[in-house]
């Protein structure tokens, strides 16, 4: 798979706005990619780590993976959301080997699957609901600690303190219920 000039630096703006800072990019690389960020990209400036990732991935055929990773790792992003779907229902049919007969057959990623979605859809959808879920138990565990914390406060101001971030926290909790619903909504 190979980019064209616009679709490379529609890329490079997405995977900026998605790994805002070096570190952020050599973490998703070194844990989804099993590569170091230094090896293939040197110096601080985030820009010329991003292009030259992107080289490095069209070198090697691993462009597919690298967009599928940071979608992985940043799914709520609207710029690499943006990228996907205008780069992926554009791309040319990918090959892939089917695990049983060893053969290579056409596999478009614009082909739709049960739901009216395209496969690319469907895998945005299903991390999305991934990542969703992650924070929806990160809030439930910080809710119930806020509680415990409520229920044993002697100290007014505290006390009004929690209560504050108890509520916000049910809020929040509702949020991502509602947006879980709508997403298990469109993968019927």
């Amino acid at each position: 798979m190979q980019l064209n000039g616009s679709q490379r630096q529609q890329f490079h703006k997405a995977l900026m706005s998605a790994f805002p800072s070096r570190t952020d990019l050599a973490i998703m690389v070194r844990f989804t990619l099993d590569e170091n960020l230094d090896a293939i990209a040197g110096g601080d400036n985030l820009s010329k780590a991003v292009f030259d990732l992107i080289n490095w991935a069209e070198s090697r055929g691993y462009l597919e993976k690298l967009i599928d990773s940071a979608v992985e790792q940043n799914p709520l992003n609207k710029e690499l959301q943006d990228f996907v779907e205008q780069f992926l229902p554009q791309s040319d049919p990918i090959s892939t080997t089917s695990a049983t007969s060893g053969t290579s057959t056409p596999a478009s990623s614009s082909s739709t699957t049960s739901g009216g979605l395209t496969a690319s859809k469907r895998r945005r959808l299903e991390q999305e609901t991934k990542s969703l879920e992650q924070q929806y138990d990160l809030e439930s565990t910080k809710l119930s600690r806020l509680r415990q914390d409520y229920s044993v406060e002697t100290d007014t101001a505290t006390k009004f303190k929690l209560e504050q971030q108890i509520q916000e926290t049910e809020t929040e909790l509702k949020r991502l219920d509602q947006q879980l619903e709508e997403i298990e909504q469109k993968l019927l």
